[in-house]
């Protein structure tokens, strides 16, 4: 009896072990200070400035957005440094240059979504050039950081004058689903 109860002690222990990670897992990809989630755009500097796309937040809200012929200026937007890092005050002052549609996600949905952010990995693109003057239709994932309040962008798919894509399974999974989400303002 003694060793039935020892036994059923250490697999408790054991299971608990494993779920704790799962949770530093998600954790990972969804902070409750994450607000953007997974964003959209399409840019184009050929014959003036064109930038519009989405950005998705932690509740299923996409915020919508266009700005044109701002001659390569990003005084209205800002954009992750060379490293892929964008602050949370870069990313707020964003979101004041967005409108809310009326579409939104289902919160199951999105979180089935931004529970797989952790398992993306960026070490695994194919790259190739597919033109000119084509701009490029970019899909992104967020993961956030609470220590350095920054959020870190990895890049999913990006498609015109050069086409890049992330060959990691989970990755081709969210830029799938991001490829479905059609937006009405």
């Amino acid at each position: 009896m003694k060793n039935i109860l020892k036994f059923t002690a250490i697999l408790l222990i054991l299971a608990g072990s494993f779920s704790c990670g799962e949770e530093e897992k998600r954790g990972i990809a969804i902070s409750p200070l994450q607000d953007i989630i997974f964003e959209r755009y399409y840019i184009n500097y050929a014959w003036g400035y064109s930038h519009s796309g989405f950005m998705i937040d932690k509740n299923g809200l996409i915020h919508v957005y266009s700005q044109h012929e701002i001659i390569y200026s990003n005084n209205n937007w800002n954009f992750p440094d060379d490293n892929g890092y964008i602050t949370e005050e870069n990313m707020k002052e964003n979101l004041e240059n967005t409108t809310i549609a009326k579409a939104c996600i289902n919160i199951t949905e999105l979180h089935k979504y931004a529970e797989l952010i952790a398992l993306v990995k960026e070490n695994d693109y194919s790259e190739q050039q597919q033109g000119a003057d084509m701009g490029a239709v970019v899909n992104i994932c967020y993961l956030y950081n609470d220590k350095t309040h920054t959020y870190k962008h990895i890049v999913l798919s990006a498609h015109g004058d050069w086409t890049r894509i992330n060959n990691n399974p989970v990755a081709k999974i969210i830029d799938n689903w991001l490829n479905t989400i059609r937006i009405e303002e």
